[in-house]
């Protein structure tokens, strides 16, 4: 199984703040929208995608995203409890979301990245 690194997603309080930080240190951000999720900013480098969401609360700040190769195989050897989201199929990319131990988003997409 391979997989590489795709997708940091920061979430803040103060968005445009954090974005403002980004920026001093030479990122470029665009606003985004995916289908009914909030209005975010994301900064394309190379291949990895840094995301920052708005968030209303302190959990949940950060998230992590991989390109693996095989959605299926990840989500029948891991614990049932660390399963967010099944697999689905979003914008014609089968994503699944699972949660780490310490509750941290882990994104997974399955797609021609490697």
């Amino acid at each position: 199984m391979t997989s590489t690194l795709q997708l940091v997603v920061l979430r803040s309080q103060n968005v445009d703040k954090l974005k403002l930080f980004y920026e001093t240190i030479g990122l470029s951000f665009v606003h985004e929208k995916h289908g009914n999720g909030p209005l975010h900013y994301s900064c394309t480098m190379g291949e990895l995608v840094l995301e920052l969401y708005p968030t209303m609360h302190d959990a949940d700040t950060a998230g992590i995203g991989f390109c693996v190769s095989d959605i299926e195989q990840i989500i029948a050897s891991v614990q049932q409890e660390y399963i967010y989201q099944h697999p689905i199929v979003i914008e014609h990319q089968k994503r699944a979301v699972l949660r780490d131990p310490d509750g941290r988003a882990v994104y997974l997409w399955e797609k021609s990245c490697l």
